[in-house]
C-alpha cells in the first residue's frame, strides 16, 4: 500500500505492526515539527499504536490542557496520542487543525479513527468480517486482493447528474469515506460511526456589544491565519481581489518576509476576447504595493495543456472528481514547487461562511413574511429592476420544483444534452436533480451556512485539492475555516453581517487598515472565475481535446451513453467570449472524459 500511494515521493516512509494491525505512513516535511516526526507511533508500553495525517493549530492551548512543558518539542502525532491516553475517544473534541488518523489500543481490541472536523483530510476504508483497511486515498484500498470492487451504480448515476447524495459514498459498492467531523470505531464485537462536532451546536459567544464583537472578530481572524502560517519553507498564499484571500495575505505579511502570494490572471494577447470573468490583475498590483509583498507571481498556465491536465487527473484522484476545484491550479502548484513553497493559504470558504457574503437574508425574510423589508431590500440593490426581480424571486421560492424552467437551472441540467437518453433516462437523473434541489433551500443566514459547510461538495472540493497538492508536495490551509472563526461568524448578530445593504459589514470594517479602501468597500465586483485563463487554455488546447473525444471507442457498452458528437461539435464551435455556448456545458465536456478514462482504467 505505501509504494502504491508513494507516487509524489514523500519525504520519508514508515510501517510498524503488531500481531493484529499493520500502519504505514507517508511523510511530508512541512511544519517544523514534522522535521522529526515519527508516525506511526506507539506509546510507551507499545499498546496503542498511532498512524495520521494531520497539522494540529493551537498548539500551545493543547500543550496547556495536557500539562505539558511549552518549550518541550512534541510533534503533531505525540500531542494525539498524549491526547488519546487522557481523554480516551473523546479527544477529538480537544483538536484543532486538519487531521485523519487511525489508531489500534491493544488491551480494548479495537481501532479508533477520526476526521477533522471540517473534512479536509479524506479517509477511505473497507470493512467486512475478515479485514479491515483503511487510506488517506482509495487507490491503496483497491490494490488489496482480497477486495474485490465493483462499480456503485447510485454513484455514477449522481455523477452524471451532477449531484452528491451523501458523504459517505464512493464509487465503489463496498468501499466508503469517513465523513467530515466523525469517528469510526472497529472491533470484532463493532462498527459504528459517530458525528462529534457540528456548527449549530457550538455555545453562543457571550458579548454585549458590537465593539466587543468586532476585536473578537479581529483576534480570531488573525490567529486564524498565523496558526496555519507555520512552516518550514517558504510560504504561499492565493492571492485576488477579493478580500478574504487578501486579507489573509495582510495579515500573514506582517509574520513572514519569504511570503509567496500566486494570481491566477488571464494571457494579455486575448484577455480582451474572454467573457464573462474578468482579470484581477491591477486590483491584485494595489494590494501587493499597499502591503509590501516582495514575491508576486501573476500566472496564466497557457501553455499547460488541458488535455494532457485531464489524463493527470484522471490518474492521481482515485475516482472522477465532481467539482473543478484544485484542477486547474497547477499553475499555482508548478509556481510553488519552483519557490521550494510547501504550505499555500487560501481564502476559500470565506464568502460561503465565515465572512458572512449574506446569501438567505431575502429567504429569512420571506420566511417571516416580512414583504415590505424584503421589498426595500430588492429596491436597494436592483433599483428600476426591484419590482421584476422581487417577482421573480417569490415565483422562484413559492412555487413547487416541478420543472427546470421555474428555477434557475441546476448544475446537472447542462449535461443531459451531453447523455443518450436511449441508454441512461434523462427522467431518472431530472428526478435525482430535483431530489437533491430540493435539499437546498435555505430560510435564513445562518441556514445557508450550514447548508454550505455540511453540503457533501463542500467536502469533496477540498479533498479534490488536498490530493492534487499533495501530488506536488504542496499542504493548501484554510484559516476562513478555523473552528474558532467558524463559531464566531455563525452567531454573530445579523445587524454586523449586512447593515445598510453592505454585505460582511463586521468583516471589512475589522479590515479596514491593512488592505486598500477601494478593496475593502468594492460592493461592485464582479464575478471572477479562479482560474480565468481556464478557457483560452482550451481554446489553445482545441485539437488534442478533439483528439481524445476521437480516441473513445463509441462501439464500448461502457461508453455508449456519451454522445461524442455533440461534444465534439461544441469544442470545435466554442469560443472564449462563451457567447453561444455555456462553461457549463463546456465543463461537462471536461468532467466526462475524466469518467471516460475511469471506467477504461477500472475495466468497468
Amino acid at each position: 500500500m505505501i509504494d502504491k500511494l508513494n507516487y509524489w515521493g514523500a519525504d520519508k516512509t514508515d510501517y510498524k505492526e503488531t500481531s493484529t494491525v499493520a500502519f504505514g505512513h507517508l511523510m511530508l516535511f512541512n511544519s517544523h515539527e514534522s522535521l522529526h516526526e515519527t508516525t506511526p507511533l506507539f506509546n510507551s508500553s507499545k499498546t496503542v499504536l498511532l498512524t495520521a495525517d494531520l497539522r494540529l493549530d493551537y498548539r500551545e492551548e493543547l500543550k496547556e490542557k495536557l500539562g505539558l512543558a511549552q518549550q518541550q518539542l512534541y510533534s503533531d502525532t505525540d500531542l494525539l496520542l498524549k491526547a488519546y491516553q487522557k481523554w480516551d475517544t473523546k479527544c477529538v473534541n480537544h483538536l484543532f487543525g486538519d487531521f485523519v488518523f487511525a489508531l489500534y489500543d491493544g488491551e480494548k481490541e479495537e481501532i479508533f479513527c477520526g476526521r477533522d472536523q471540517v473534512g479536509i483530510k479524506s479517509m477511505y476504508y473497507y470493512n467486512d468480517e475478515s479485514l479491515f483497511a483503511f487510506s488517506s486515498e482509495l487507490k491503496a484500498l483497491i490494490e488489496i486482493e482480497e477486495i474485490k470492487t465493483t462499480l456503485n451504480s447510485s454513484w455514477l448515476n449522481d455523477y452524471l447528474a451532477h449531484v452528491i447524495s451523501d458523504k459517505s459514498s464512493t464509487a465503489y459498492h463496498n468501499i466508503f469515506k469517513l465523513p467530515s467531523a466523525h469517528t469510526l470505531i472497529v472491533s470484532k464485537q463493532e462498527h459504528s460511526t459517530t458525528k462529534y462536532w457540528s456548527l449549530e451546536e457550538t455555545v453562543k459567544p457571550n458579548y454585549k456589544s458590537d465593539e466587543e464583537w468586532l476585536t473578537a472578530l479581529k483576534i480570531t481572524f488573525e490567529n486564524s491565519v498565523l496558526e496555519r502560517s507555520r512552516s518550514a519553507y517558504p510560504l504561499g498564499a492565493e492571492l485576488s481581489s477579493g478580500i478574504d484571500s487578501s486579507s489573509i495575505v495582510a495579515i500573514a505579511r506582517k509574520a513572514r518576509n519569504d511570503l509567496h502570494t500566486f494570481t491566477n490572471v488571464m494571457d494579455e494577447k486575448n484577455k480582451s476576447s474572454v467573457n464573462p470573468f474578468d482579470d484581477e490583475r491591477k486590483d491584485v498590483e494595489k494590494i501587493v504595493e499597499y502591503c509590501n509583498l516582495n514575491h508576486q507571481h501573476f500566472l496564466t498556465g497557457i501553455d499547460l495543456a488541458v488535455s494532457k491536465r485531464i489524463q493527470e487527473v484522471g490518474k492521481i484522484i482515485d475516482y472522477p472528481p465532481i467539482t473543478f476545484n484544485g484542477i486547474f491550479s497547477d499553475a499555482i502548484h508548478k509556481a510553488a514547487n519552483n519557490v521550494n513553497v510547501r504550505t499555500i493559504l487560501s481564502g476559500a470558504g470565506g464568502d460561503e461562511i465565515s465572512t458572512v457574503r449574506g446569501k438567505g437574508l431575502k429567504e429569512e425574510l420571506l420566511h417571516h413574511r416580512k414583504f415590505k423589508a424584503l421589498f426595500t431590500q430588492f429596491k436597494k440593490e436592483y433599483k428600476s429592476r426591484a419590482t421584476k426581480k422581487f417577482l421573480s424571486f417569490l415565483i422562484r421560492q413559492l412555487t413547487p420544483i416541478n420543472s427546470f424552467s421555474l428555477s434557475k437551472k441546476p448544475l446537472g441540467y447542462y449535461r443531459l444534452n451531453l447523455i443518450d437518453n436511449k441508454i441512461v433516462s434523462h427522467k431518472r437523473l431530472r428526478s435525482i436533480i430535483k431530489q437533491n434541489k430540493q435539499k437546498l433551500l435555505p430560510k435564513s443566514i445562518k441556514e445557508y451556512q450550514l447548508m454550505r459547510l455540511n453540503h457533501p461538495r463542500f467536502n469533496a472540493s477540498y479533498e479534490n485539492q488536498e490530493i492534487l497538492a499533495r501530488a506536488n508536495k504542496i499542504e493548501y490551509r484554510y484559516p476562513m475555516l478555523d473552528l474558532k472563526l467558524l463559531q464566531l461568524a455563525f452567531h454573530m448578530p445579523q445587524q454586523l453581517t449586512i447593515k445598510e445593504n453592505v454585505n460582511r459589514f463586521a468583516f471589512r470594517t475589522m479590515i479596514g487598515e491593512i488592505l486598500p479602501k477601494e478593496i475593502v468597500w468594492n460592493l461592485t465586483k464582479k464575478r471572477i472565475f479562479n482560474v480565468p485563463s481556464v478557457y483560452q487554455r482550451i481554446d489553445k488546447d482545441r485539437n488534442e481535446l478533439l483528439k481524445m473525444l476521437d480516441s473513445i471507442d463509441i462501439n464500448s457498452e461502457k461508453n455508449k451513453w456519451f454522445r461524442i458528437k455533440k461534444s465534439k461539435k461544441i469544442i470545435s464551435e466554442f469560443r472564449t467570449d462563451l457567447q453561444h455556448i455555456s462553461n457549463l456545458q463546456l465543463n461537462s465536456i471536461l468532467y466526462f472524459l475524466i469518467l471516460v478514462q475511469f471506467l477504461k482504467r477500472e475495466n468497468i
